[in-house]
């Protein structure tokens, strides 16, 4: 009984919950499936309705399929539609056929939102995504590093939070801070950003460090400081005025849980694309505001993985930020970075560096 899930139902819609989100629901209507039964058929719908100009074969895996990032994201927006909870990219292997997936989706949800068990643990590797949160090239890239380093995603603060939480980087550090010392109470720390979350990895590290924790490793994945190389990435253009006023409505923090409520009710690929201009609009505030120092290097490894793109006065920035860091320089750009192409000629590196870094 403790992997049933049930359908539940709640003010006219339907979804799939577990046994321990329904116990506080007042009125339900419950029926029991099997793991496999329900979630095969439900898997079967969103992969379709996901690859809608495909045909459907159920003996195909994901990337046989012809899938992309952006199918796996709304793929995995759909489901969690229907599952009502939060699925990390990690979930969805491109070997995957919608049977494995259905599997996957039935085991046991990991506790990475739960402090560890016993001794302090300091194998793992704590990692902020970029500027939009967690996508499938980063999944791809933890599933590439050495099995022995455990990684964990460090999540934003969600858009209903305040101003001043989700448009500081000090904030956004204070968060993804309290994030890791809840999840490793004790002991060292290894830390990581990519992009936009480089930032918040450093800030983060930098609070940590003022907290009396042992921050060990700090990986800074290309993240660009200067504002130049910010607007870069973040510059894109609005699709109406109805959109402009909806995202000029959440500098307010009543505007934006009304544009939220409302976001919620369009399709997957509409409300992703608000969500990211929103989660835009404030990263780039965030960084605009940002005045760090240099961090103490003496009892920290400083890795930097940079590209071409954003110059040799970026690198340079960083390094005066990371004092004594060990960098690593890739080919191509910024976009490159976690493509397969150009991925491996990295995270060896970087992996064995993570390790290495004094733990004890």
């Amino acid at each position: 009984m403790e992997n049933r899930f049930y359908l539940v139902k709640l003010n006219s819609k339907y979804s799939f919950l577990y046994p321990k989100h329904i116990l506080s629901l007042k009125h339900r209507s419950t029926r029991p499936y099997s793991d496999i039964s329900a979630l095969n058929s439900v898997v079967r719908t969103a992969w379709a309705e996901t690859l809608a100009l495909a045909p459907f074969d159920p003996n195909q895996s994901w990337a046989e399929a012809g899938a992309d990032s952006l199918a796996s994201l709304q793929l995995l927006l759909r489901l969690e539609r229907v599952v009502g909870r939060k699925l990390p990219f990690d979930l969805l292997d491109p070997d995957m056929t919608p049977a494995e997936l259905a599997c996957a989706l039935a085991a046991p949800v990991p506790g990475l939102g739960e402090p560890h068990a016993g001794e302090a643990d300091s194998s793992g590797l704590f990692i902020i995504p970029g500027l939009y949160g967690d996508e499938p090239k980063l999944a791809d890239f933890r599933r590439r590093l050495l099995p022995g380093l455990r990684l964990e995603v460090v999540d934003y603060p969600g858009m209903h939070e305040t101003a001043s939480v989700i448009g500081q980087m000090t904030e956004l550090g204070r968060y993804a801070a309290t994030q890791i010392s809840r999840r490793q109470p004790s002991g060292p720390i290894r830390l990581a950003g990519y992009s936009f979350g480089g930032g918040v990895a450093f800030a983060a590290a930098s609070q940590l460090i003022t907290m009396g924790r042992v921050v060990c490793f700090l990986g800074v994945l290309d993240a660009p400081f200067t504002m130049n190389a910010w607007a870069g990435l973040a510059r894109r253009g609005l699709r109406g005025w109805a959109e402009a006023l909806l995202l000029r409505a959440c500098d307010w923090d009543a505007g934006r849980l009304l544009a939220i409520a409302v976001v919620q009710r369009l399709r997957p690929g509409m409300r992703e694309r608000l969500r990211r201009s929103l989660v835009r609009r404030f990263r780039v505030r965030a960084i605009r505001s940002w005045h760090p120092q240099p961090i103490d290097s003496a009892t920290t490894r400083l890795v930097l993985v940079t590209s071409r793109q954003f110059g040799p006065a970026n690198t340079a920035q960083w390094k005066w930020l990371c004092p004594g860091a060990c960098i690593i320089e890739t080919p191509g750009n910024h976009a490159e970075l976690l493509d397969p192409s150009v991925l491996w000629q990295w995270t060896q590196a970087f992996a064995e560096a993570a390790q290495a870094a004094s733990c004890l």
